[in-house]
């Protein structure tokens, strides 16, 4: 369940591609790496956390077709066509793990519900990049045609963060222990998983990544990050078999804010998002350039450094919404 925000009053949004849905904060099974890190080893508390330590060691928008690439009458079932893609055809990168989820006793879901919810993402024609374990791969592979698809198969003890779980771990034991937050957001997977919040502040770095390292970069200038769990197996929210070529502007890092116009990001502090009942933006899209994402993914780093080194951890949403308040000019905010 996500964490409470207003509805949006109706506008006209500058990106006309997307809108948002209130389903934007499941994102549990987000994440990925391409240019995979062996080491696994997990920084004791109380450090400092710093840029150059993790470089050395290195709910929701409904999408629109721009333009459709099949005829009409081959959208009711599943083709593997061959596409030809220009510059400005959005790489799209996502991610799947399984953490475990379908086993809690609060907020479950299955890796199979989540597999399901992907697969419409998957019908989409332009080139993906997924991250994802050995299931997921495989599940893709039966979706997908190799010649626009890329699969990076790890493990979750391969992303960078991994390294700070058990430091994560202690931080969220120690809040569970001596309460003192909001009661209905003590049983939210950002309160009680480490490996929750490992996934979904792991976006920003594998978005990056696949602009390094994805066999597309030569022929590539945006990618866009789309959840796993993207609709929730809406059909209605991803239109199916289609190529679809929304239009960013460069040097900005497009994101959906959840409330309205008039409330300034500006506003907002850390105790007033921190195990609170309430979402600014949306974390399941993000989308930008490849030189606009490096700097995003450095700015969103050093503020989930930041919250670390401060003994807190939050998810993605948390730490987007600081990073668009303390670096507002990285940002293109659709209402």
């Amino acid at each position: 369940m996500p964490k409470r925000h207003p509805t949006p009053s109706p506008s006209t949004l500058s990106l006309s591609s997307t809108q948002k849905n209130s389903w934007s904060n499941e994102n549990i099974l987000d994440v990925g790496t391409s240019k995979v890190s062996d080491e696994e080893g997990s920084y004791p508390s109380g450090v400092d956390h710093s840029l150059e330590e993790i470089d050395a060691a290195f709910d929701a928008i409904k999408i629109y077709p721009h333009t459709f690439t099949i005829p009409t009458e081959h959208k009711k079932h599943s083709h593997r066509h061959e596409h030809q893609y220009n510059r400005d055809s959005p790489i799209i990168v996502t991610a799947l793990f399984d953490i475990g989820r379908g086993k809690w006793i609060k907020y479950t879901r299955t890796y199979t519900q989540y597999m399901n919810y992907l697969e419409n993402l998957l019908t989409l024609n332009n080139r993906m990049v997924i991250f994802t374990d050995h299931i997921g791969a495989e599940f893709v592979r039966r979706k997908r045609h190799s010649t626009n698809t890329e699969i990076f198969e790890i493990t979750i003890r391969n992303i960078p963060l991994y390294r700070y779980r058990d430091e994560m771990e202690q931080i969220l034991t120690l809040e569970q222990r001596e309460w003192n937050y909001d009661p209905k957001t003590k049983d939210k997977p950002e309160s009680k998983s480490a490996d929750y919040d490992v996934l979904v502040n792991s976006k920003a770095y594998f978005l990056y990544n696949a602009t390094q390292s994805s066999k597309f970069r030569a022929n590539a200038i945006y990618y866009a990050w789309i959840d796993a769990g993207y609709g929730h197996g809406d059909k209605n929210v991803i239109p199916l078999y289609c190529h679809w070529k929304p239009t960013f502007p460069d040097g900005l890092i497009t994101v959906i804010k959840l409330t309205p116009e008039h409330d300034k990001i500006s506003r907002y502090s850390i105790n007033d998002l921190y195990r609170v009942d309430w979402s600014v933006v949306s974390g399941g899209f993000l989308a930008g350039d490849s030189t606009t994402i490096y700097r995003f993914y450095r700015f969103y780093k050093k503020t989930f450094l930041d919250l670390l080194d401060a003994k807190k951890v939050d998810d993605d949403q948390t730490v987007l919404t600081l990073t668009m308040k303390n670096y507002a000019s990285l940002f293109n905010v659709i209402h």
